[in-house]
């Protein structure tokens, strides 16, 4: 303790001569702003509403039930990449794109419909808008999707980001059908 104060008051004569300004330290420590820990919901939550924002989602939507059931489904390692919410055939629901599937999400009171879709079975996607309304249809081998939006931000990011997709699978299974022609012809 003698110490420290000697060596604070060596600093402080050594500060006044050469009129530099003391060292302030924080007593509180603090954490990296990147660092999340996915163990906790909250840095859940928050990460998986960033993404909705930033994907074009907004107040209106991050209300629902169906944003806030959302961190307990999508997993750890996936990132939203495309998200379209709005009237659906049984009332609100939700289609997710992320970098690993889509989903289909409907929550209501005492249930939650989620359906998982692969990349692999989705067929296509069609996008049409009429005045402030746009329809998003989502065609795969288990049935269609549609759902009727006001967000044509967040409508238009998802059919984009649903395209390219069926573009890299399309051209994965053209690759397949090359090489098996090739192989049998050899």
């Amino acid at each position: 303790m003698y110490q420290s104060l000697v060596a604070q008051n060596i600093i402080r004569q050594q500060s006044a001569i050469r009129r530099v300004p003391l060292p302030q330290y924080s007593k509180t420590p603090t954490t990296p702003p990147h660092a999340h820990d996915e163990n906790n919901p909250q840095d859940k939550k928050k990460r998986v509403f960033d993404e909705l924002k930033s994907v074009g989602m907004g107040w209106y939507g991050l209300a629902h039930a169906e944003a806030q059931a959302l961190p307990n489904i999508i997993h750890d390692y996936e990132h939203i990449t495309g998200v379209v919410y709005g009237r659906h055939a049984e009332g609100f629901a939700m289609l997710i794109a992320t970098d690993r599937r889509a989903f289909f999400l409907d929550k209501k009171p005492l249930f939650i419909k989620t359906d998982e879709i692969s990349y692999d079975i989705v067929g296509g996607v069609s996008y049409g808008k009429a005045g402030v309304f746009a329809n998003v249809t989502l065609y795969t081998r288990i049935g269609d999707y549609t759902i009727g939006t006001m967000n044509d931000t967040s409508a238009r990011k998802f059919v984009s980001y649903i395209e390219s997709r069926c573009l890299e699978h399309s051209a994965i299974d053209d690759f397949r059908y090359r090489r098996a022609v090739h192989n049998k012809a050899t």
